[in-house]
């Protein structure tokens, strides 16, 4: 499937950076520069319905993520996108837009979104590019949700969060300059590189996942890392 101008239900973009399947099994694709896209079977003629396309940076999208109450969020570089997956359906224009603010110190800490991500707690944590990691803190019943950021200066490798996995009380944290290992409770730092290559510790965004067993697969410029956060034992000195 590609992008062609004359079908107006063709793919919205050529370049993609993900896929999720929602909880509907309905199919959303992110697209570098088109938006998102809803894959619809019309007796098994694929088409696709078109979201967010005209939209300048924000039609940059790079991740997707549904979290545990049924909404997706979009990476973009124009911030974070929030929405109803049926609601979007109903009206294109039914959606959340979170994005930096210069004159709030509680805004997202940059626009250009990595990586999405839901903890155990249901919190949510958003990887960008030069602003490090942001916590999502939700108010229900008062004021409007708000971010905390934590970046270099904070502890973290640097300013860059390119995946994002979860083992016990922290969230292991993928960047340009290592891994990081960050307590979700009292925000503590600890930052680790594995590879006595240079390279091996670059992570790639996007390359990451963990499996069953608890697990964890980093790919960087190296190769793959294979991580037991179970087994893992710092060293002091």
């Amino acid at each position: 499937f590609v992008h062609t101008g004359e079908q107006e239900n063709s793919l919205s973009h050529d370049v993609i950076f993900h896929i999720i399947k929602d909880n509907k099994n309905k199919m959303w694709i992110g697209s570098f520069g088109g938006g998102i896209s809803l894959a619809e079977n019309h007796n098994k003629n694929i088409t696709f319905k078109h979201f967010i396309s005209n939209k300048g940076s924000k039609s940059l999208i790079r991740c997707l993520f549904q979290d545990s109450k049924g909404m997706i969020w979009a990476g973009s570089s124009d911030g974070v996108i929030k929405f109803d997956p049926d609601e979007l359906i109903e009206n294109p224009e039914k959606y959340i837009s979170y994005t930096m603010d210069m004159n709030r110190s509680n805004s997202l800490s940059s626009n250009d979104i990595k990586t999405i991500f839901e903890d155990s707690n249901h919190t949510i944590w958003i990887g960008t590019a030069g602003g490090g990691l942001n916590k999502l803190i939700e108010t229900p019943g008062q004021e409007e949700e708000y971010f905390l950021s934590f970046t270099a200066d904070n502890g973290l490798a640097d300013n860059y969060v390119l995946g994002i996995l979860e083992y016990g009380e922290y969230l292991w944290i993928s960047s340009e300059s290592g891994l990081a290992r960050f307590h979700k409770t009292d925000h503590t730092i600890s930052v680790y590189q594995f590879a006595q290559k240079p390279f091996g510790n670059i992570f790639n965004e996007g390359a990451y996942c963990q499996l069953r067993n608890g697990v964890m697969l980093w790919g960087n410029l190296d190769g793959l890392l294979v991580f037991d956060p179970a087994k893992f034992m710092p060293d002091d000195y």
